[in-house]
């Protein structure tokens, strides 16, 4: 596998990851919008998959899709492992993990709520990309 193509795999995996750890947290935007933290790094998961679809095919970004659902399956897993373990005596009143991602105290919900759209979203989109990549490439779109 080329070098671009594993770079362009590891950062869409990231930004899989770090939109569900920031999830949990609302930020305001100017004109009283509040959207979740992962909506910025969100959206460049979009244009990854694209080019990890321009590289590996579409079945390759299947792939892709599947590594990064496990790879989401695994984080809210091992987040709530880490959040079970009991803490260091000198850690005090912060006995939780302080991810992002545990602030709601509702990680399951999380996990069911944004990991399961997340793959079929993205392989909805992969299987539309491909679709539409000759005629764009033909100039028709």
């Amino acid at each position: 596998m080329p070098f671009d193509a594993i770079l362009i795999v590891g950062l869409y995996i990231a930004c899989e990851l770090i939109a569900n750890i920031t999830a949990g947290k609302p930020v305001a935007l100017p004109g009283g919008i509040t959207v979740p933290a992962a909506v910025f790094i969100y959206a460049l998961t979009f244009t990854l998959i694209d080019l990890v679809n321009d590289r590996l095919g579409k079945q390759g970004a299947r792939y892709v899709v599947y590594a990064a659902f496990l790879s989401n399956l695994l984080l809210a897993a091992y987040t709530q492992f880490a959040m079970w373990l009991p803490p260091a005596p000198f850690y005090g009143e912060k006995g939780h993990v302080s991810a992002l991602y545990c602030t709601s105290g509702k990680q399951e919900c999380l996990a069911a709520a944004l990991i399961k759209p997340e793959a079929v979203i993205e392989i909805v989109e992969t299987t539309i990309g491909n679709r539409t990549k000759p005629a764009h490439r033909q100039g028709l779109l």
